[in-house]
């Protein structure tokens, strides 16, 4: 017998409770779920992501700023105390953010030392003749 309908557990029940087949929990369940799970077709709990784009435009303006360089802690910083996303999702939206040649980072590889400053395209840099 199927206690919770199509679902795994009490607490995947107690979140996706539009379901009629699921047995719908006291609050106390719906405390204990996971917040950042969405129910995805047929019921199955799937991961949530922010859209990051107002996050990207804030980061390019913050380091458009000043002349000179940023590191990604100071961006992760910003990121913490006046925005609402996480400083975890700063080195990802970085990388992405320099495979569309928004801005250059040295060295390549992103990690909290690397230095973030805006890109500038080089003369003769996107020519092939």
């Amino acid at each position: 017998m199927l206690l919770y309908g199509q679902y795994d557990s009490p607490t995947d029940a107690a979140f996706c409770r539009d379901d009629k087949q699921a047995t719908v929990r006291p609050r106390v369940l719906m405390a204990l779920a996971n917040v950042s799970r969405v129910c995805g077709p047929r019921g199955r709990s799937t991961s949530f992501e922010p859209n990051t784009d107002p996050l990207r435009r804030m980061l390019l303006e913050f380091v458009a700023e000043l002349p000179g360089r940023r590191a990604v802690e100071d961006l992760q910083q910003y990121t913490l105390l006046k925005t609402v996303y996480r400083p975890a999702q700063v080195i990802s939206l970085i990388e992405k953010m320099r495979d569309d040649k928004v801005v250059a980072t040295e060295p390549r590889r992103v990690t909290k030392k690397t230095q973030v400053f805006p890109y500038i395209e080089k003369p003769g840099q996107g020519e092939l003749f």
